[in-house]
């Protein structure tokens, strides 16, 4: 649980980072919209293997999400004890992953 907690903590800081404002400290303007095709949106890539985000993407069962976030979060704890940093910020993508895909299908009460 308080692995759950942590992770849902660390991706609203993350997102929280990410917001761009202007120098009065008021967010971004949006730009304007016009009558031109939108360019499409690229998707920044992620860290690990994109099969395991497809994975993620396609389950549909509550406890099997769970589980995969728990399995994430093990792989996170056992590699911050070995100081492999670069592989925890996978196993953190992943359980982002799986919390997101949680989100979704509703899963939390």
């Amino acid at each position: 649980m308080r692995r759950a907690v942590f992770a849902i903590v660390l991706c609203s800081l993350l997102a929280a980072c990410s917001t761009t404002t202007d120098e009065t400290n008021q967010p971004s303007e949006q730009p304007k919209t016009t009558s031109a095709p939108k360019p499409k949106t690229i998707q920044a890539k992620r860290p690990g293997n994109p099969a395991v985000y497809a994975r993620i993407a396609k389950m549909t069962n509550c406890s099997s999400l769970q589980e995969q976030f728990e399995f994430a979060a093990a792989n996170h704890d056992r590699d911050i004890d070995r100081g492999a940093v670069d592989l925890a910020v996978i196993d953190t993508e992943y359980m982002s992953a799986a919390d997101d895909r949680m989100r979704e299908l509703m899963c939390y009460p």
